[in-house]
């Protein structure tokens, strides 16, 4: 079959920007920016901050390449285990926040 990249390709639909509720509270000083929030701006596969945030179907936010490549060799959410349909959203909010908090020199 010499489509089968193409066929991979159809699985993975992305969904238009969300016009989702931001974080009103951005970090002013690196003493804000906490484990916590390091930790909710770090992709569970990648192990780095995000470039190309996205929501997956279990809710959770990934990095694009990192959670397509995933679902090419698996259908349940890395974290959860729940079945995962590969629709992916673009998570703005979160990508917007890491631009910010750069901009500010409070993350590399």
């Amino acid at each position: 079959m010499n489509d089968e990249r193409e066929d991979d390709r159809s699985v993975f639909v992305d969904s238009p920007p969300t016009t989702a509720n931001r974080q009103t509270s951005v970090p002013t000083t690196a003493q804000q920016v906490t484990p916590q929030l390091l930790k909710n701006l770090t992709c569970t596969i990648t192990k780095r901050i995000f470039v190309d945030p996205v929501k997956a179907t279990d809710g959770k936010t990934y990095e694009r390449s990192a959670i397509i490549d995933w679902l090419r060799g698996n259908r349940v959410s890395p974290q959860t285990g729940e079945f995962m349909d590969g629709v992916l959203v673009d998570d703005i909010p979160t990508k917007n926040l890491i631009i910010e908090l750069r901009q500010r020199n409070l993350l590399p």
